[in-house]
């Protein structure tokens, strides 16, 4: 067995439940929206949302709305006011 003090890549610091359950679920969150933005701008550019499809034509209110939504609700508000 190698001795933690003589292999440095070995992490000694124990992580709490919660830590592990918020990066589980952020890392969960942040694939299903990738995934939803993908699927979102493939379906823009087959013209699925209103527009004439391609990369070069313009949105239409729904696909900027399909394309948005994802990063918006990833959005986090950091506050960083000092007293």
């Amino acid at each position: 067995m190698v001795d933690k003090l003589e292999n440095p890549r070995v992490m000694t610091t124990p992580i709490s439940a919660s830590a592990k359950a918020a990066g589980f679920w952020s890392a969960g969150l942040a694939t299903v929206f990738s995934l939803a933005y993908v699927v979102g701008q493939l379906a823009e550019w087959l013209g699925w949302l209103g527009s004439r499809g391609g990369p070069e034509s313009g949105s239409t209110v729904l696909g900027i709305v399909v394309l948005l939504t994802p990063s918006r609700c990833t959005r986090t508000r950091l506050d960083f006011r000092q007293d």
